[in-house]
């Protein structure tokens, strides 16, 4: 029989709760909890104590399975649904897929993939550690460059930005000629 619950406790070694029938006053012994996927591809979470539940029991409440929660007027369809798949976490964490558009939010960190963009909007610093780095691409930077190694380009073959030379170059207010290849 289908019976509604609330999650009385969790526990995660086992990866079963309790769950507590309100409207029998009983509390279960410890049952499994549904989740999507667990072989090879695995989607794992934890229910939340006081989560509305939908469970599928025997005649006494003795036997059973959490197969799903359920939402209530306490904890009510989240904005936005209409419009999107999403996963929020109570540690502030949220994936939203939308049909042309995927939004992961980590703290104050977002990252917007859609069509036509790649966007990541924080206030955190970000760093990127890579043997090699290549951008295939024109670059903007509207604030400043800082390089610990050295700086070159390929345009004049090679140049150095500490080390080039400049040929024709004139004392006084004169203007130089272009960088040497390879310098």
């Amino acid at each position: 029989m289908m019976k509604f619950a609330f999650i009385q406790e969790v526990d995660r070694m086992k990866g079963k709760v309790k769950v507590r029938f309100e409207e029998d006053n009983l509390v279960s012994d410890w049952i499994p909890f549904t989740i999507p996927q667990v072989k090879n591809n695995k989607i794992h979470y934890w229910p939340a104590e006081g989560e509305h539940v939908i469970c599928a029991m025997d005649e006494h409440c003795e036997n059973g399975a959490v197969i799903g929660a359920v939402y209530s007027q306490r904890d009510a369809v989240p904005a936005g649904a209409e419009q999107s798949q999403f996963y929020y976490s109570s540690d502030a964490v949220t994936i939203r897929v939308n049909v042309d558009r995927v939004e992961v939010q980590v703290g104050d960190t977002l990252w917007i993939l859609d069509t036509d963009n790649v966007q990541v909007e924080t206030s955190s610093n970000i760093q990127i550690t890579a043997p090699n780095i290549a951008i295939d691409g024109d670059m903007t930077v509207t604030g400043s460059i800082t390089a610990d190694g050295e700086v070159k380009t390929n345009l004049i073959g090679g140049v150095s930005l500490s080390t080039h030379k400049h040929i024709g170059v004139q004392p006084g207010p004169g203007i130089t000629g272009t960088p040497q290849p390879g310098s």
